[in-house]
Parts: structure tokens; C-alpha cells; sequence
């Protein structure tokens, strides 16, 4: 019989709250080990304070999918915790990316052969484990809040719990239980000393000293009240210890605390990144990536999850930002082999199953009956991964590859199992289809895209696979400079980057030759037809510069937005672009993006450079409904300190703390100039960063995104009630959700001053209560008049009629702050702070969640008006 109670207080058996990171990890200057007090908190001498300390504790439950006895798993950065029925081992990861060395092994000698460890508490969300054969697939696994180590011996439990940011265990002894039955055997260390102030110290082989604080004991009265109980360590000789409570009450139920204090071996997790998002029917967030972590100290993960080898695995997780901290997850899988495993995409169907996209090195990969390709045949192979919607299980699994490198970096899911994948191919003998636009590899490397049924089943499934390529070499393999995108007529547009002379063409091409190296093109090729007659469209787009193209999308009004990078200046800007001058510098390259319709005359419609100091390329597009793009990716170069990438007034992020950092950005290609750019802003922190994916949500007036990216910086803004608040270690993912707020919108006319017109911006607080907002105006002609107009209406921007030179993009009613005139000064600024609590008539009073849209009105010279850009402001 086993008694619960309910102590109000407990320190326990203690992973510190403050760690020391190893010399990989932070270098300190010294590593020392410093014992704590036995009361109050550990303390470290010389020694970094590591980020993980904050990370909870979570149990996960042990069912196969690793290879040890340990029922239990828990993990804070490198540091692992192997719970067995009679056994807590706790060992260190001493390198990144290598397997955690045992420590000490706290092993209950003389335990009972029938003792077991049972989850309690278990929190939300479920994981899947798929590495290799099937025998080694856990699927629906729970993680726990605590353990419970039920009888290990007659009439006393051990209980191991998070703490205070500790981990902690618990000897539970039930009324008249015999504590001198307990012998703790500690494995792996050279003596136990006892100190004059109780502390029991475990002198390690490595030379370090570890704590534990005096035990913490308490007896259970009937009322519920806890009564105080002197208890103390006995030293069993050099290994082992016990425990001697002189005053026990035999008829109470007792607990004894033991504080272990762990002061050293931590620096983080390997290498992780967030490649994918997107959204599942409910909204909720998918999230998917690659991990090396040996284990990875996610909230409510706290298990090692990546290969034995160290190797790269892949993992997709639904999250509830609704939710707090490790409750936001939904599931998260985890799959891969023996060797090296990438997630590129992912796309979801309307039933939310998940369909994912990437390449894998190894020879078990996990892939499922009736699977198109069960083996895996060269180099790396891409494969295609579908997974349950409710639980993250395994639905559909296969390889897709031939005898050399291939890749799958792009996936789009149509209808139910209608599935097009794409990417690069070294192999000869990749599986092409009868009616396939090219059957032969051309060059050394091609890019290819297939098309499956995934509700039929092995070579059934595959419907259509094609070579796109020349006799050179094009697409990729080792990173992403190839998309595609599916038209509603059915046919497929691919862009990529080719070396080739040859690359199929069209009369009506934009550009029927190659301007000199690598080109980017674009080719459309429709399924339907068989062969040669498959091609609608191929056209080069380059100069005689080296460039290539990385990203398609499909406009609103029926064309495509295509991104890449160019190496200079040579590269075609349309009238009216934001951005028309390459900033290089020499040997660095810029992005470029642009609107291309074939059904135009003039087949380029817009053409701008995302120019910066460094590289700068984008990794990822979305187009809304208006045909505004949102881009994500890249900017910088080792060693840069200083960058020009023009970043927005309105930026969450202007500051490059280099050497690379992600960019937002939101553009309108509609030819007005700076007005297009809406938002371009940094994303990242101290440390490397770049942005991968970007959805696009709209919460009130002004659009809301939801980023993946991958960082090395410690110092990334989190949130409260974050799922991780903390870095991990090395490089990590992160999701962040952005409002665009304030929002750069409609067009500012010419003026006299300046061709760009006059820019409106934003700053202080959306905060409504704070009424600190202050808007600021440049560009206008100097000593010019005006005043501020807002209104709570958006509107499409119309002209003012004759002989005004204005846009206006306020509808409904509209506030003049008439009595508020002001004069710019002679370089064409003027700035002003409305009264946010007074709105002048006939406006209607400010409310949290309402988006206020502002404008300047000025004259010009000659008497004509004018106006500036417009901001809409969302307030709090």
C-alpha cells in the first residue's frame, strides 16, 4: 500500500538551475565546480550561466525507439537523464553531436526485480518515431510531467519531478517502510566524502566535485500538515550511501528530498533548423526541419530523439500558439535512417494531412507498403513522407531517386492524393514516364519534376516524371535554386538555374539564348501532352553575368513572380522599381525579383533588385489575393559588420547585427516607385540568422505572417508563454508570428522635390492607452504646407481630381487635423503626434483592434496638392 500526500515544498534530487557550458560551447574561463549551500539557490564559480537552465523538464516514455534499458528519457541540452525501473543515470554530451557520456549511475542496490517506472501527469501532445525498419517505428508516444518508480522496494516509491528548474527525486515511504532496506550504489564515480555540513560530495574520474545538498524530510500528519524531520546521509563505504532518520514517526508516511546540484558539462543541442511552415484546417501552425541534437531540449520533448551516429533526422511538429509553453504542442514526428535525412517543403491537403518533401542518405529510411521506390538507390535520394492529421503517424512513406544525388525541394498536394514534386538529379536512370517531355539525363545534372496519385499504389502511382534540362549542367542538388508552381490548366512552370547552351526554348521567348555561364529560366511544360508537345514555354532570363532564379509563384493576374540573384549590374530594372541599382559589391551578389506574364508584349512587366552588402537571395514567396508578394530569406557575408540593405521606417528589425540575417519583405509590383515596398525589414539576432518560409494570415487592418527561420543568435526575441524561450545550442529554428505594424501603403505622387514624392512613416506605440504615436513626413518640398488626415476605412488609392497631383487611400469618414498646419523645413520634413484620445469631428473615438490609415496633405509649388504615402497603424 503505497500512501499519497501533498507536501507544499520539496528541493529534491537537482539539476541546478544555473549551469556551466563546456569549452565548445562558450569557452569560459575556467570550468570549476562550486558546492551549494544546503538551502537556497546553487551557485557556479567562474563559470557561463547557460540558457538551457530555463528549458523545463519533460519525461518521454521509452518504447523502442531507443536502444536502452531506460523506461524513461529526459533531457535539459546535453545533459541526459536514462530513468530505469531500479536506476537513474545521468549523462553528458562532451562534444556537439556526439553520443552523452554516462557520469554517475545512481542504481538502487538490492531493489525489488518487480519495480517499475510509470509516466504520471502526462502532458499534451503525442510524438512519432520512424528510423529504419518498422521494428524500430514508435508511434503515439507520451511525455510526462513526473515518474513514478513504483515498489522498488517493500512499502517505498521513488518519485522524479521538475522543480524549480530542477530535476528532482523523491523516496516516498509508506507507514512502517524500512529506510535502511535503501542503498544508493553510485557507478562511475572514485569516493563519496561526507561534509562537516552534510552535503554528500561525489568525487568523479574527470576530477569534478558533485553535490547533494542535505536531505529535505517531512512527515505527513492526518490534518495534512507537514512536520519537519531531521535526516541524514550514511556513507556504505566508496561507492555507496544510504540514509538515517532518528526521529522517524513509524506510522506516518515520510518523504526524504536528496539535492543533487549539478554545476558543469552543459552547453546546448547540435544543429536544428525550421526549413517549412504552413497551416493545417484549423490554423494551427506546422512546423518542419532537420536535427543532428543528440537530444533536443524543447519543452515537453526531453528526449533524445536524432540518430545514435549523430547524423541529421528530419521532423515535422503541429503547434497551438493558442496554448502556453509545451501545451502548444499538438504532435511532432520524428523520422529518418542510419544516415543523413532533409526536409526541403511541405504542403497539406484539405483533410490536413500532411504531405512532406525532402532528400535522405539512407539506406532505412522508413517508407511503407504499396510506396512507389521501398529501396533506396544512390547517392542521396529525394522521397515523399505523408502524415495522419490528428496524430503525426505515418501514412505514406517512399523513396523517389536513382543512382546518383537527387532531391525533392518542392511539393504542392492537390485534391486528396494528387501530389507534384521537383527538384535536381545526378542519375541517369531516374524513373521517367511513359510521354515524359525529356527521358535523358542531358548534362551531369538536370532538374526534374513528377507527378503522383498517392490513393494507388507502387508503379501505378507515378503518373508523370520528366528531364528538364540541357546538355549542361542545371537545377540543383545541394541547395535550393530550382521551384515550381501548378496552374490551374493543369500545366507545370519550373525555374531554375542552367549552365546549358541548349535549354529547351520557345519562338515567343523571352530571351532564346544563354547570356554567358549560369542563366536563370523558366519553362512550362504541360502533362497532358505527350513528349516534345508538352512544351509550352521556355525562355532565359539572365544576362551575360552570372545569375540563376530560386523561387516561382503564380500572380492573380495569371503570371508569375519569380526570384534569384545576380552578380551584376547588368541585370533588366523596369521604370518605376524601388530598388533599380545593384549595390554588390563586386564578387557579392543581389537578389532580384520579378513579375514575368508571356501573354504581354513586353514579357518582363517588373523588375526590381533587393540590393544589400553581401549575398542576398530569397528562399521563399507568397502572393495574396492583390497580388502583393511577401518574400523571405537571406542577407549578408562573413566578417560584414555594416549593410545597406534599405530597410522600411516601419521595420520590427533595422539594425544588421551580422553577419547574416533574414529579411522580410512586402512588396506590391505595381511600378510606383518606393511606394511598392510596404515592409522590409531584418529578422534575427547577435548571431547568424535567415528566414525560410512565410505564411500569410490577416488579423485586422494590416496583414499578419508567420516566419521560419534558423539562428545562431541567443538573444532572438521570444514571447511569453513561448514553447521554447530559450536558444537551444548551435544553430536552432524558431517560428515567429509578425503584424506588419505599421504598414507602408498607397502612392506617393512626384513632386517637386523629389520623383519618389513624399513617404509618411510611423513610430512610437501601438499601444492606444500610451497615445504616443508620432507620424513623420520626408520628401516634401521645403517650407511647404500641409496637414494630416486618418480615417478607420481603407480604400483602393483613387486620384484627386484635377489640378490636384494626390492618391488618397481613405475611405469612409475622414479626419482632417486642419488645426493642426504645419510647414516643412527646408529639408523636406515635418513630424507631429496626434491627440489619439480627441479625434477631431466628425471622427469616432479610437478602440483597441481598431487600424487607423494616415495621410499627409500639402501644397506644392504653384498652389497644386498633393499627398503623401499612407500608413495604416493597428492599435493595441
Amino acid at each position: 500500500m503505497h500512501t499519497h500526500f501533498r507536501p507544499n515544498r520539496l528541493l529534491a534530487l537537482t539539476l541546478p538551475v544555473l549551469l556551466a557550458s563546456p569549452a565548445w560551447a562558450q569557452s569560459p574561463a575556467e570550468l570549476g565546480l562550486s558546492g551549494a549551500p544546503p538551502r537556497g539557490e546553487p551557485r557556479v564559480r567562474s563559470a557561463t550561466v547557460s540558457p538551457l537552465s530555463k528549458v523545463p523538464f519533460a519525461f518521454i516514455e521509452n518504447r523502442g525507439q531507443w536502444e536502452t534499458p531506460a523506461r524513461f528519457i529526459a533531457t535539459r541540452g546535453p545533459v541526459r537523464i536514462y530513468v530505469e525501473p531500479t536506476a537513474l543515470t545521468v549523462a553528458v554530451e562532451s562534444q556537439p553531436g556526439e553520443a552523452a557520456v554516462p557520469v554517475t549511475r545512481f542504481a538502487f542496490e538490492g531493489a525489488d526485480a518487480g519495480a517499475r517506472a510509470e509516466g504520471v501527469d502526462a502532458t499534451a501532445g503525442v510524438y512519432n518515431f520512424y528510423r529504419g525498419g518498422a521494428d524500430t517505428h514508435a508511434e503515439q508516444v507520451h511525455r510526462y510531467q513526473n515518474v513514478l518508480l513504483r515498489g522498488v522496494y517493500p512499502g517505498i516509491d521513488v518519485r522524479l519531478r521538475e522543480h524549480q528548474d530542477r530535476l528532482e527525486y523523491d523516496l516516498l515511504l509508506a507507514p512502517g517502510a524500512d529506510l535502511d532496506a535503501v542503498v544508493v550504489k553510485c557507478e562511475g564515480i572514485e569516493r563519496l566524502e561526507l561534509a562537516d555540513d552534510g552535503r554528500l560530495l561525489l568525487h568523479t574520474a574527470g576530477g569534478e566535485v558533485l553535490t547533494q545538498s542535505p536531505p529535505t524530510t517531512w512527515a505527513e500528519l492526518p490534518d495534512g500538515e507537514l512536520q519537519p524531520l531531521e535526516c541524514h546521509y550514511v556513507l556504505l563505504g566508496d561507492e555507496r550511501y544510504g540514509y538515517a532518520l532518528p526521529e522517524r514517526a513509524g506510522a506516518l508516511p515520510v518523504v526524504i528530498d536528496p539535492g543533487l546540484e549539478w554545476s558543469t558539462f552543459l552547453g546546448g543541442a547540435d544543429y536544428e533548423d525550421c526549413y517549412a511552415i504552413d497551416r493545417d484546417p484549423s490554423g494551427r501552425i506546422i512546423v518542419a526541419g532537420t536535427s543532428r541534437s543528440i537530444g533536443w531540449s524543447l519543452p515537453g520533448v526531453g528526449a533524445p530523439f536524432s540518430l545514435n551516429n549523430g547524423g541529421f533526422d528530419s521532423y515535422v511538429a503541429v503547434l497551438d500558439p493558442s496554448a502556453n509553453g509545451a501545451a502548444q504542442v499538438v504532435w511532432w514526428t520524428f523520422f529518418g535512417g542510419s544516415l543523413n535525412d532533409w526536409i526541403w517543403d511541405i504542403d497539406t491537403n484539405a483533410a490536413g494531412q500532411v504531405f512532406v518533401a525532402g532528400d535522405t542518405l539512407s539506406p532505412d529510411f522508413p517508407v511503407t507498403a504499396g510506396a512507389f521506390q521501398a529501396a533506396h538507390l544512390g547517392d542521396y535520394d529525394g522521397y515523399i513522407t505523408v502524415l495522419d492529421p490528428a496524430t503525426g503517424t505515418l501514412v505514406h512513406s517512399t523513396y523517389f531517386g536513382g543512382s546518383g544525388w537527387d532531391t525533392a525541394q518542392r511539393i504542392i498536394v492537390e485534391g486528396s492524393s494528387l501530389v507534384t514534386i521537383g527538384g535536381g538529379t545526378e542519375s541517369p536512370d531516374l524513373a521517367t514516364s511513359a510521354g515524359a517531355f525529356d527521358s535523358t539525363l542531358g548534362g551531369n545534372r538536370d532538374a526534374y519534376f513528377a507527378q503522383f496519385d498517392l490513393s494507388l499504389t507502387g508503379a501505378a502511382s507515378l503518373l508523370y516524371s520528366t528531364f528538364v534540362g540541357g546538355s549542361g549542367q542545371d537545377g540543383w542538388v545541394s541547395e535550393r535554386q530550382f521551384d515550381l508552381a501548378r496552374a490551374a490548366s493543369g500545366v507545370v512552370a519550373v525555374v531554375t538555374s542552367s549552365f546549358s547552351s541548349d535549354f529547351p526554348v520557345t519562338p515567343n521567348a523571352y530571351d532564346s539564348t544563354n547570356g554567358g555561364g549560369q542563366d536563370p529560366v523558366l519553362i512550362e511544360i504541360d502533362p497532358s501532352m505527350p513528349g516534345a508537345s508538352g512544351l509550352v514555354y521556355g525562355t532565359y532570363l539572365g544576362t551575360a553575368a552570372a545569375e540563376g532564379s530560386s523561387q516561382i509563384e503564380i500572380d492573380p493576374s495569371g503570371g508569375y513572380i519569380i526570384t534569384g540573384f545576380s552578380y551584376s549590374p547588368l541585370f533588366p530594372t523596369t521604370p518605376g522599381a524601388p530598388y533599380r541599382t545593384f549595390i554588390g559589391p563586386v564578387g557579392f551578389n543581389d537578389g532580384w525579383l520579378i513579375k514575368f506574364d508571356r501573354t504581354q508584349a513586353s514579357q518582363l512587366v517588373y523588375s526590381t533588385y533587393l540590393p544589400g552588402g553581401g549575398y542576398e537571395g530569397f528562399l521563399q514567396l507568397q502572393v495574396d489575393t492583390n497580388g502583393t508578394v511577401y518574400g523571405v530569406g537571406f542577407t549578408g557575408r562573413d566578417n560584414l559588420v555594416n549593410n545597406n540593405v534599405p530597410i522600411t521606417c516601419n521595420a520590427l528589425d533595422k539594425t544588421f547585427e551580422g553577419p547574416w540575417e533574414g529579411f522580410v519583405l512586402a512588396l506590391t509590383p505595381a511600378g510606383n516607385g518606393l511606394s511598392d515596398v510596404h515592409y522590409l525589414s531584418y529578422l534575427g539576432g547577435t548571431g547568424a540568422d535567415q528566414t525560410n518560409d512565410v505564411l500569410i494570415e490577416s488579423i485586422g487592418g494590416t496583414p499578419v505572417l508567420v516566419v521560419s527561420g534558423t539562428t545562431l543568435a541567443t538573444d532572438l526575441p521570444t514571447t511569453p508563454g513561448a514553447l521554447q524561450p530559450v536558444q537551444g545550442g548551435d544553430a536552432d529554428g524558431f517560428a515567429v508570428r509578425i503584424r506588419l505594424n505599421p504598414y507602408l501603403m498607397c502612392i506617393a505622387n512626384p513632386n517637386s522635390a523629389s520623383t519618389d514624392g513624399a513617404h509618411l512613416c510611423a513610430s512610437g506605440s501601438t499601444d492606444l492607452a500610451a497615445n504616443n504615436l508620432n507620424l513623420f513626413v520626408n520628401g516634401l518640398p521645403g517650407s511647404s504646407l500641409g496637414y494630416f488626415l486618418m480615417s478607420k476605412t481603407e480604400a483602393a488609392p483613387f486620384a484627386l481630381p484635377a489640378p490636384s497631383e494626390g492618391t488618397l487611400c481613405l475611405g469612409g469618414t475622414i479626419v482632417r487635423f486642419a488645426a493642426f498646419v504645419q510647414a516643412a523645413n527646408i529639408n523636406g520634413t515635418v513630424s507631429f503626434s496626434p491627440d489619439l484620445a480627441n479625434i477631431p469631428s466628425p471622427g469616432a473615438p479610437l478602440v483597441p483592434g481598431d487600424t487607423a490609415v494616415f495621410q499627409y496633405w500639402y501644397r506644392d509649388v504653384g498652389g497644386r496638392s498633393n499627398t503623401s504615402s499612407g500608413v495604416a497603424v493597428t492599435f493595441d
